[in-house]
C-alpha cells in the first residue's frame, strides 16, 4: 500500500485512497457509489477499482460491481 501512495500516478494514489472508504464486509458497489464515497468523479472511481481488481484487492462478480473478498479469499 505505501508503494502505491508514494508512486506518481494519480489513479495508484486515488486507490489508496478509495481502500480506505470502501465496505469489506462483502457488500458490492458500483463505480456510482465509489465516486460518492470519495468525492471524485466517478471515472476516476471506475478506473480506481479495475485498478483494484487488477492488484486482487477487490474483485469483480458481474460487469460494473465490485466486492472484497476478505483475508479467506487471499488463500
Amino acid at each position: 500500500m505505501r508503494q502505491l501512495a508514494d508512486c506518481g500516478k494519480e489513479t495508484e494514489r486515488a486507490q489508496v485512497g478509495l481502500l480506505a472508504r470502501l465496505p469489506r464486509d462483502g457488500r458490492e458497489i458500483t463505480p456510482v457509489v465509489a465516486a460518492q464515497l470519495s468525492g471524485w468523479p466517478k471515472p476516476l472511481a471506475a478506473q480506481a477499482l479495475e485498478e483494484l481488481v487488477d492488484a486482487q484487492l477487490r474483485y469483480s462478480p458481474t460487469p460494473g460491481s465490485y466486492a472484497y473478498h476478505g483475508p479467506a479469499g487471499l488463500f
